[in-house]
């Protein structure tokens, strides 16, 4: 989880396997990766080759990582958290 993260705040379009969900919703609203089937080999060649055909694309995508991962930064998430540990709390 945390490399998706990683890669959305470096601007980076996310190739992520099948299988993660949770961190597939993340990449789908922030719509700013593409899945492949996880162990899929040639699924991933193909996804591969189709971002290096469309490179406005992987433009798109990477601007959206951006934007993205500054919904999950800890400064934009802080409130949750601390909300959710005083709700515990109390």
């Amino acid at each position: 989880a945390n490399k998706v993260f990683e890669y959305m705040g470096a601007g980076l379009a996310v190739l992520l396997p099948t299988g993660f969900p949770v961190m597939q919703e993340i990449i789908d609203r922030a719509e700013c990766g593409i899945a492949f089937q996880a162990g899929n080999e040639q699924d991933l060649i193909e996804r591969i080759q189709y971002l290096i055909d469309h490179p406005d694309m992987v433009t798109r995508l990477k601007a959206n990582s951006v934007v993205g991962a500054e919904q999950y930064s800890w400064e934009h998430q802080a409130h949750k958290l601390i909300a959710a540990y005083v709700g515990a709390l109390s």
